[in-house]
């Protein structure tokens, strides 16, 4: 008899731990409108790749769940695509909790936790700017615009991108030891000195401080400081459009200063400096001063075409690998249009710079 209670409760004690909620479960209750979806699927990714997916879940009756165990917080995506609907939300997952996430167009959203409330917060501020921002680069690009409006226009994107810029930055350094900061830390770092990056990345929980995203900008923030006012300038060698070999020292040797300008033809405000640019080129040329353009582009053909339309007379070189440009790594260039200008003693004397102006103001120093 008691061997028979032993064995009951025995199971009993079994069948209940199977049913309790594996620990660090993390639940994401989906939705999505429209008519005959069952059976269709929805995939998550990771966040930082939507090449493949680590998990599938089927609609039925318009829902979707995923269940993940995870120990620290991830950077997901969940996914749908059919004909010619295509719809994705990017979330963070975070142990024993649930997401809601609606996958509805522009209507689409996710709550549920701290951490993506928090960032849903931030997606929303950033949508808004950009909608803005893209309406006005309309209204500018119009020729119908009149030059005054098209004037009011231009001062109010300056404004909407120090919007963005501020608003990135705020939220980065509040959320800095957490999966948020170290998601959005990319767009920040321009304003940003290079040690301060480091400094943000080595405070970091170790799963984001050791990871390949924190790893890489950790890797580019020395490489900015190599390259920082003060600094010997690096050498590299890259090809011209006719496929020579150039050395930056080549052009160094040549003239009192150089100026680097890293760009590509694909870069709006990269292509919207260059008759800024011409002005410098036309006004220093002859006082000794060399413009030394380095293409981040990723087809030659582009990268050509673009030189011819924009008339640019500088030297051109470029390894036609894109971000992975070996030269923009050596001098941990994280957004272009970037410019550095070395002197006559090999030294760099203006250091990452998107502004023209910038440029102008210190070659009026140096060649008075």
């Amino acid at each position: 008899m008691k061997h028979s209670i032993f064995q009951a409760i025995t199971a009993i004690a079994i069948l209940a731990s199977c049913q309790q909620t594996p620990k660090n479960e993390f639940t994401i209750n989906g939705s999505i409108p429209g008519d005959s979806l069952d059976g269709k699927m929805v995939l998550l990714y990771p966040g930082h790749n939507n090449k493949t997916p680590i998990d599938t879940s089927y609609i039925k009756k318009n829902t979707f769940v995923f269940k993940q165990v995870v120990t620290n917080p991830e950077y997901l995506m969940v996914s749908f695509i059919q004909d010619k609907r295509y719809e994705n939300k990017k979330f963070f997952s975070e142990a024993n909790s649930t997401v809601d996430i609606i996958l509805n167009g522009k209507e689409s959203k996710v709550s549920g936790t701290p951490l993506n409330d928090t960032y849903s917060l931030f997606s929303d501020k950033i949508k808004q700017i950009s909608e803005e921002y893209m309406t006005l680069s309309s209204k500018v690009r119009d020729p119908k615009t009149k030059d005054e409006d098209r004037q009011i226009a231009k001062k109010k994107m300056d404004q909407l991108m120090e919007d963005y810029s501020n608003i990135t930055l705020k939220t980065t350094l509040d959320n800095s030891k957490n999966i948020i900061g170290a998601t959005i830390l990319p767009q920040a770092m321009d304003q940003l000195k290079p040690q301060e990056v480091i400094n943000l990345i080595d405070s970091m929980p170790s799963y984001l401080r050791d990871s390949n995203n924190m790893n890489k900008l950790h890797k580019a923030s020395e490489n900015s400081l190599r390259s920082q006012e003060g600094m010997p300038y690096i050498d590299f060698e890259l090809q011209t459009t006719e496929g020579k070999s150039a050395k930056l020292s080549d052009f160094v040797a040549k003239n009192k200063i150089v100026v680097i300008d890293f760009w590509a033809s694909w870069c709006g405000p990269c292509r919207r400096s260059l008759p800024a640019m011409k002005k410098i080129y036309n006004k220093f040329h002859k006082k000794g001063m060399e413009i030394v353009g380095v293409s981040l582009d990723t087809k030659k053909e582009a990268w050509i075409k673009a030189i011819k339309e924009e008339g640019i007379t500088w030297p051109q070189i470029s390894d036609i690998q894109g971000w992975k440009c070996k030269a923009s790594k050596l001098y941990g260039v994280r957004g272009i249009p970037s410019m550095f200008i070395i002197n006559e003693d090999g030294k760099i004397v203006l250091s990452n710079t998107h502004n023209v102006k910038d440029v102008e103001k210190k070659l009026n120093e140096l060649l008075k």
